[in-house]
């Protein structure tokens, strides 16, 4: 019997630039009003300090969280930045827990309504 994990996902149309990044991970995480849409603001806030109350990343009965993202493969120019940032952020993020002694949570996987087979925690 397959397992089934929470998953976040981001639609292809959520995704242009930095801008709409920050804007689609503050609603779909529910960061905090003044969350500063830069990256050292994301990390802070995806360490967990700042999620909103029911947010499934804040919910200890979770062991592993999809956070699924389209076509992260093959894009060029300011979006290349930010799902290069998207590896090394959800790294972070994971890293962080395994030092404060919390498991990881991310798995990132690239959409497969695009073609994408990738998961990386």
């Amino acid at each position: 019997m397959a397992q089934h994990y929470p998953t976040i996902r981001f639609a292809s149309n959520e995704l242009r630039d930095w801008a709409s990044f920050h804007e689609a991970c503050a609603k779909k995480f529910g960061f905090p009003d003044y969350y500063g849409r830069n990256r050292d603001a994301w990390i802070d806030c995806m360490r967990g300090d700042e999620l909103a109350p029911g947010n499934p990343a804040d919910d200890a009965s979770i062991d592993i969280l999809l956070v699924e993202f389209p076509n992260t493969h093959g894009v060029s120019g300011e979006m290349k930045d930010v799902c290069e940032f998207l590896y090394s952020g959800f790294a972070s993020v994971n890293d962080y827990r395994r030092k404060v002694g919390c498991r990881p949570l991310f798995v990132l996987v690239d959409s497969p309504e695009y073609g994408g087979q990738d998961a990386r925690v």
